[in-house]
């Protein structure tokens, strides 16, 4: 069975390589940059690591959702270990392109695909101390090359599900990769239970990285002038990370509240979709963040576009109830970044892979919606009732009170 699972898993990857091509060769931008980035990746390498001397800590994030969520790490790691240098790499282009620049590393590269040559290549140039795959990050050659070598890897912030493949009787091959981590820091404890049922005995209850990320956010916080002066003293909602499908529901949302304008960020900010946007809310009077300087009375509109990268976690100061999306697809982008400002939340139907949706759910911070009438049935009702808006921000309060800390333990873990 393991046999024929890695002959599977080395189809997966090979057809995986191909996909890339075509996409690529076709005009997609993600798959263009995704082979651009990987061309003489390991010359490159080899260049900038010629005369390092110290010893280097690897960092591994599939995209920047990851890396929002390893970031607190790397950051303390920077401060724990002064006289170490540290590699972050990337598998997706979101992620790559949006970091690429970030200064808290030393160096930040794509990951070349998992196989045996390149993950034997990867660790002779950059000979890492100690490793960090972050969340969902798991490449059988690479992890069972280090394990073979001794290197302590640690995986960050992991979440597990009954459904995943580890704990099917067909999981031997993706079991054995679990077998390669020194040790697994689970946000939950039935995260650990699932990993204790196949023996695995290295996990350790550490809780969500995140939330240490999202709170210096707000530490830092500053104020965004155009923002401000968009919001005034009106009702604002924020929608984070929207899909077509999050957007239509926001559209007859604001035909049925008349006091409520609109912050929009779209999870793709590509041409055809700020304008299918700035079509589908024509009626309510819409603009781009960009374009606000260039128009006379962009304050007057009802819905402002963020047609820029970065800005959200700081726009949901400024939310009075916010929407996260994405639940109406592949799966909800990040509550977090909105909780952190103690505002009740909103989200699609598939939120069932983040357990700091199911935490917010239960405790009525957040609330699930079907449709355009659910998100104007909810709002109203924490609009009329002034103590159950207090009540919602008082547990958000307590609820990043009691879960913050993670980074602290796993510092001390792995030291």
């Amino acid at each position: 069975m393991l046999i024929i699972t890695r002959l599977f898993y080395q189809l997966g990857l090979f057809f995986y390589r191909i996909a890339i091509g075509m996409a690529s060769l076709g005009g997609n931008n993600k798959a263009t940059l995704f082979r651009a980035g990987r061309k003489q990746l390991f010359e490159r390498l080899k260049i900038d690591l010629k005369h390092n001397t110290a010893p280097v800590f690897w960092m591994h994030c599939a995209s920047l959702g990851e890396f929002e969520q390893g970031r607190p790490l790397l950051e303390s790691l920077r401060i724990e270990y002064p006289t170490h240098k540290i590699l972050l790499s990337f598998f997706s282009p979101s992620g790559y392109e949006q970091c690429k620049e970030y200064k808290g590393a030393d160096w930040v590269y794509y990951l070349p695909l998992d196989n045996k040559k390149n993950a034997q290549k990867w660790l002779d140039l950059i000979q890492p101390q100690k490793v960090f795959f972050v969340k969902y990050e798991y490449w059988y050659y690479y992890l069972t090359a280090m394990k073979k070598r001794k290197i302590e890897v640690y995986l960050v912030a992991a979440i597990f599900r009954p459904e995943q493949a580890f704990f099917k009787w067909y999981g031997v091959f993706f079991r054995r990769m679990l077998t390669c981590f020194t040790q697994i820091f689970v946000q939950d404890a039935v995260s650990q239970q699932l990993l204790e049922s196949i023996d695995i005995m290295t996990s350790h209850i550490i809780g969500d990285t995140r939330l240490d990320r999202v709170l210096q956010i707000k530490k830092e916080i500053k104020p965004i002038p155009i923002i401000q002066r968009f919001c005034g003293n009106k009702a604002t909602l924020v929608a984070g990370s929207t899909w077509k499908q999050d957007e239509a529901i926001l559209k007859q949302f604001l035909e049925k509240n008349s006091c409520y304008q609109l912050i929009i960020a779209p999870h793709e900010i590509d041409e055809k979709h700020l304008s299918e946007i700035e079509e589908k809310m024509i009626l309510f009077g819409c603009v781009r963040y960009t374009n606000c300087h260039a128009e006379d009375n962009w304050h007057t509109k009802r819905v402002l576009i963020l047609d820029t990268m970065g800005m959200l976690n700081q726009v949901y100061q400024y939310a009075k109830i916010a929407h996260i999306g994405g639940g109406f697809g592949a799966g909800i982008h990040n509550t977090l970044e909105a909780v952190v400002y103690e505002i009740p939340i909103t989200f699609g139907s598939n939120y069932q892979k983040f357990k700091e949706a199911t935490d917010l759910l239960q405790l009525g911070v957040a609330h699930e919606i079907k449709n355009a009438t659910d998100l104007h049935i909810w709002i109203k009702k924490v609009e009329q009732n002034p103590n159950e808006y207090f009540e919602i921000q008082q547990k958000a309060k307590r609820y990043l009170q009691q879960n913050q800390g993670a980074t602290r333990k796993i510092i001390d873990k792995i030291e």
